[in-house]
């Protein structure tokens, strides 16, 4: 079975990704080395969010869930997203991780 693969930029790090649509967004970062924080892999915390500018993500959970699905551009939790398209994200503040300098 060959895995399907999708451009995943982040414009305002200037870093286009591409990564495997069978793992979740936030698994296909880390592996690229994009530093961010996450917690409990599951969607609950919504520390690993970021907004979807554009493309289309299937969510682990249903749409309605959490409270950034209804929001313009939606906001998605990087740890229950895998890509079905290419996509533009934009990554919450919060959810990156600080290193220090």
């Amino acid at each position: 079975m060959t895995v399907e693969h999708w451009t995943v930029s982040l414009p305002e790090d200037g870093l286009a990704l591409t990564l495997a649509a069978d793992i979740t967004l936030l698994q296909g970062l880390l592996d690229a080395g994009v530093a961010l924080r996450h917690a409990c892999r599951n969607g609950v915390c919504e520390i690993c969010a970021a907004w979807l500018i554009s493309g289309e993500v299937e969510q682990r959970y249903p749409q309605g869930q959490f409270s950034g699905c209804k929001l313009d551009p939606p906001r998605i939790q990087l740890c229950t997203a895998q890509a079905r398209s290419a996509l533009v994200l934009r990554l919450a503040p919060y959810a990156r991780l600080k290193r220090d300098a």
